[in-house]
C-alpha cells in the first residue's frame, strides 16, 4: 500500500493514524499489564517450589532466580540484534535506522518484562509498554509506505501512549515523548500525539479492571523559609542520580563479555538475596511508591528500599533485563524524598504531613535528573498531586537535581550514556533533527527527464520540449549523472547549425558535452532529509535522484535533490 505520493500525510491524517496507534497501543499494555498480574500469581503459588529438593526458603527467593534465570536463557538464545529493548533502543532506531522497529525485539521485550516484572525484578513495566506502541507505529507506517519522517512521528504516538497507559498520566506521555524520544516539540507532531495518549489511557481504563495509579495526598509549602530545604533536597538527588548512572555505564561494560543467562541469573540471585532482607523489594512498585506518597512509609525503610533498588536497578538496566527505567527512578526518588522529609521534620520542627510531600518531589526530581527531562517531571508532580500549588516546589526541587546531575555528567542523561557504551553517535543538533523532521518528497525536483547517454537532435529536442531542469542520465557501466537541461538546449543549438551539411543525424553524448553535470546516487522515496544528507556525504555525489522499487513493478523515480534543495529546505 503507498501514500500519495503528490504530500505528505497533514495534521488530521497524522491524528487519525495517531488515534489508530493509541487504540492498539492500549489493547496490548493491556494485555501486558494482565500477564504480568498473572505471572505475580503464578510465581506466588506455594506449590511452584515446593519440590524436596530445594532448600525451604521464601517463595520470593526461588522466584526471583528462576524468573531471571529464564530470561536469559530466552535471551541466550536470541540472536544479539534482538537483545535490544525499551526506551534505549527506540532512541537508537529513531536516530541511526529511521524508526523502523523490529517486531521480533518487541516481542522478546514483551515476553521478557511478562516473567521479569512477574517473578520480581527490579524492572518496570513501562518499557514493554513504550516498545510495544512504538512497534506499533512503526509497523503502520512500513504498511502504508509512509515517509520516513511520518513513521518517526507514529513511533512518538507510540511511545507516548505506552507512557499514558502505564501511569495514567497521558500529559506527561506526550511531554516525555517530546523531551526525550523525539527530542523536539512541533504542532505537527504534537496533536497526534496527544490523540494517541488519550486513546491509549481510555482503553487501559476499559480493560484493566484494577488499573495501576498512583495516588497522593500531600501537604503544601508552608513558607520561603523551606526554598533552603527544598535546594538541600534537590541538589542531594541530583548527585544521587549522577552516581548512579555512572554506576550503570560501569556495569554495563563489565557486563558486555560475560553470557547473557550468566548476567541476568546473577542479577535475580542478588535481587533474591536482598528480598529475604526486605521483602518490599520484590513488591509491584506501584505499592511502594504509593506508600512513600502517602507519608505511610518510615525513615529507615525508606532510606534501605532506596538503596536497595538503586543496587538491583542498575544491576538489570546493565544486564539488559527487558524492563523500564522509570519505575525504578521514581521508585528511589520517592524513598529518598520520603528519607529526606524525615530528617528535615527531625532537624527543623516540620510537620509529619510534609514527608508526603518530600516524597512527590524526590520522584520528580530523580525522574527528571537521570533522563535530563525536567519538563516531564513537572507535569508528572502536576499530574499526580492535582493541584497547582505544588508548581513552585517542584519547579525548585526538579531544576536543581537536573542542573547538578547534568554539571557533574557531563550534561549526559541515561539513554544518552547507553548509547554511547553501545559505539553509537548520539546526534541531537539542531540541524539533525530539522532535517530527521522533513522528507524527501516536498523538498525534491520533479521537473526532470530521463535519458539515453546518447541522442539525436530529434530525441533532445523532443526530451527538452517539456522545459525540464534535469536531464538523468543512468548508462549500464558507468554511474548515473544529471546534466542541465539549459546545457543541452545549449548543445542542441550548436549541433543544429553545424549539422545543416551533413545527411546523417548526429549524436549528442550527454557525459561528453560540456556543462553542468553531477554525479549522482539513489535515494529512497521514504528518505528523510537526513539520510539525503548523509547519502551526500557517505557516496560524494552532486546530485540525488529519488526512487522507489517494489517487488512487483520496476523503478520509479519520482525527483531530483541537491544540496542547494536540503539547505534551502533546512533555512526556510
Amino acid at each position: 500500500m503507498m501514500f500519495p505520493v503528490t504530500a505528505q500525510p497533514g495534521i488530521l491524517a497524522l491524528s487519525l493514524l495517531g488515534c489508530v496507534c493509541g487504540l492498539l497501543a492500549g489493547l496490548a499494555i493491556s494485555a501486558l499489564h494482565h500477564l504480568i498480574d498473572f505471572a505475580r500469581w503464578l510465581f506466588e503459588q506455594p506449590g511452584v517450589f515446593s519440590m524436596q529438593s530445594l532448600p525451604q526458603l521464601p517463595t520470593q527467593f526461588w522466584a526471583s532466580i528462576l524468573g531471571a534465570l529464564l530470561v536469559g536463557l530466552i535471551f541466550q538464545f536470541v540472536k544479539a540484534r534482538h537483545r535490544h529493548t525499551g526506551l534505549v533502543h527506540i532512541v537508537e532506531r529513531l536516530m541511526h535506522h529511521q524508526g523502523q522497529l523490529p517486531t521480533r525485539n518487541a516481542w522478546a521485550n514483551f515476553l521478557g518484562t511478562v516473567i521479569a516484572a512477574g517473578s520480581g525484578q527490579v524492572v518496570g513495566r513501562e518499557g514493554a509498554a513504550m516498545h510495544l506502541g512504538a512497534s506499533g507505529g512503526s509497523m503502520i507506517g512500513k504498511y502504508l509506505e509512509l515517509p520516513h519522517s511520518t513513521v518517526r512521528a507514529l513511533v512518538g504516538c507510540g511511545a507516548a501512549a505506552g507512557i499514558s497507559a502505564s501511569f495514567n498520566t497521558p500529559l506527561a506521555g506526550v511531554i516525555f515523548t517530546m523531551e526525550v524520544i523525539i527530542m523536539e516539540y512541533s504542532v505537527l507532531g504534537l496533536a497526534p500525539t496527544i490523540v494517541a495518549a488519550v486513546s491509549a489511557n481510555a482503553v487501559a481504563h476499559l480493560w484493566l479492571t484494577a488499573h495501576p495509579t498512583l495516588s497522593v495526598s500531600v501537604a503544601e509549602i508552608e513558607s520561603l523559609s523551606q526554598l533552603p530545604i527544598l535546594l538541600a533536597v534537590g541538589a542531594t538527588l541530583g548527585l544521587i542520580a549522577t552516581y548512579y548512572q555512572r554506576a550503570i555505564a560501569w556495569l554495563t561494560v563489565r557486563a558486555r563479555d560475560i553470557p547473557t543467562w550468566i548476567n541476568m541469573s546473577a542479577t535475580g540471585l542478588i535481587t533474591a538475596l536482598f528480598a529475604m532482607a526486605l521483602p518490599l523489594t520484590s513488591v509491584d512498585g506501584f505499592i511502594n511508591i504509593n506508600q512513600a506518597l502517602a507519608g505511610d512509609m518510615p525513615l529507615s525503610t525508606s532510606l534501605i528500599l532506596g538503596g536497595i533498588v538503586l543496587i538491583c536497578s542498575s544491576l538489570a538496566i546493565a544486564t539488559a533485563i527487558p524492563g523500564g527505567i522509570i519505575m525504578p527512578c521514581m521508585l528511589v526518588g520517592a524513598c529518598l524524598g520520603s528519607a529526606l522529609g524525615h530528617l528535615s521534620a527531625q532537624a527543623t520542627g516540620l510537620p509529619a504531613e510534609q514527608v508526603a510531600l518530600f516524597a512527590l518531589l524526590g520522584l520528580g526530581a530523580m525522574f527528571g535528573a537521570v533522563l535530563q527531562a525536567p519538563l516531564t517531571a513537572l507535569i508528572v508532580i502536576l499530574e499526580l498531586s492535582g493541584r497547582t500549588d505544588m508548581v513552585f516546589a517542584a519547579m525548585i526541587t526538579v531544576i536543581t537535581a537536573v542542573l547538578v546531575c547534568r554539571e557533574t555528567n557531563h550534561g549526559e542523561s541515561i539513554v544518552s550514556l547507553l548509547l554511547k557504551n553501545r559505539g553509537l553517535d548520539y546526534r541531537n543538533d539542531p540541524v539533525s533533527r530539522s532535517l530527521r523532521r522533513l522528507s524527501v518528497i516536498p523538498t525534491m525536483n520533479r521537473n526532470f527527464a530521463v535519458s539515453e547517454e546518447s541522442l539525436t537532435l530529434d530525441q533532445a529536442r523532443d526530451l527538452l520540449r517539456g522545459k525540464p531542469d534535469w536531464l538523468l542520465v543512468r548508462p549500464e557501466k558507468s554511474p548515473a549523472f544529471v546534466i542541465g537541461a539549459a546545457d543541452v538546449q545549449y548543445a542542441v543549438t550548436v549541433a543544429s547549425e553545424e549539422d545543416d551539411d551533413n545527411e546523417e543525424p548526429r549524436l549528442i553524448n550527454l557525459a561528453k558535452i560540456p556543462g553542468d553535470r553531477r554525479q549522482c546516487a539513489p535515494v529512497p522515496l521514504r528518505a528523510s532529509l537526513q539520510e539525503a544528507s548523509e547519502t551526500f556525504d557517505s557516496s560524494g555525489v552532486e546530485a540525488l535522484y529519488v526512487e522507489r522499487t517494489t517487488r512487483n513493478d520496476p523503478t520509479v523515480i519520482y525527483g531530483i535533490l541537491t544540496r542547494k534543495a536540503i539547505d534551502k529546505a533546512y533555512r526556510t
